[in-house]
């Protein structure tokens, strides 16, 4: 019984001998189709321990053999060609004329014969590392600091200061929108009862248009209008210049007659509309009315 038992356990040896053996000759034969140049030095590469421990070292990977930059040498421009594209771009919109890179090219070309790009496409990529941007005119926001903004605002200011010093009562005009339901997002409830919530309505509701007017002491509540909107959301120029008529006649009788009254409302396309004379003929007009 004992014999085999000791039978059965040098067979047990010789095959987990035979499957290390089979390991270490994948792994070898791994390495030297990763690396064939150590093909001939792989015993460096593995080593058996006795303790059926293997320790590999994988290879490096090698650098690549390009050296330096391939093709033509980057475009520079100096400080002063910098200085020069800046100037002309900023003289260009002084002018009010809409700066192209055509334009830039042109003049700059024409300012300075030794200008380093000599293609727009160059001159293109230059002026974005410049900081100046191509974009959509409807999308560029005026500069709060530009010299038509600052005279915009000095006209306005001052007109305003006339009106106040000769007595005249001013109020401004604005709209807005909410929803009929509409109510905050985040509330304060208690955790326990999960009391808090004021009202719960399926929806928003319709969409309602808020203009109102306000002076030096606030809202003049007698003329805010509230009413549903139309289905694309804007107010409607008639239902405004309706409320504006009655408006007035109210403002007039609260103040008198001699009170000098003044609106300044924004330059929504709904605050005015055509009339009759002015307004362009349409294709089903006969010649008499047009």
């Amino acid at each position: 019984m004992l014999e085999k038992q000791n039978e059965l356990i040098e067979l047990q040896k010789k095959r987990n001998q035979e499957k290390q053996n089979k390991e270490d000759a994948a792994i070898q034969a791994t390495l030297q189709l990763r690396n064939p140049r150590t093909r001939s030095s792989s015993s460096s590469s593995v080593t058996v321990a006795s303790s059926s421990t293997v320790t590999t070292f994988m290879p490096v990977a090698k650098s690549s053999r390009k050296r330096g930059h391939s093709g033509r040498s980057p475009i520079l421009l100096t400080e002063s060609q910098k200085e020069n594209v800046h100037y002309h771009v900023h003289l260009m919109l002084a002018e009010r004329i809409y700066p192209t890179v055509d334009k830039v090219f042109t003049q700059t070309l024409s300012d300075d014969p030794d200008f380093s790009t000599r293609s727009t496409s160059s001159l293109w990529r230059w002026m974005e590392k410049l900081g100046f941007a191509y974009k959509r005119t409807s999308k560029i926001v005026v500069p709060l600091d530009s010299s038509f903004y600052m005279a915009a605002c000095a006209r306005y200011f001052s007109k305003t200061d006339e009106l106040r010093n000769n007595g005249t009562v001013v109020f401004w005009h604005d709209e807005t929108w909410c929803n009929q339901h509409e109510e905050k997002t985040f509330v304060w409830n208690d955790r326990d009862t999960g009391i808090g919530r004021l009202r719960q309505s399926t929806g928003k509701g319709s969409r309602l248009v808020i203009s109102a007017l306000m002076g030096n002491a606030g809202f003049h509540r007698s003329s805010i209008d509230i009413f549903e909107s139309t289905e694309d959301n804007r107010m409607d120029s008639s239902h405004f210049l309706a409320w504006i008529d009655r408006t007035a006649s109210l403002l007039r009788k609260e103040f008198g007659i001699y009170t000098k009254i003044v609106l300044v409302i924004d330059n929504a396309p709904w605050h005015d509309r055509l009339i009759n004379d002015t307004m362009p003929p349409k294709r089903s007009w006969r010649k008499e009315h047009i």
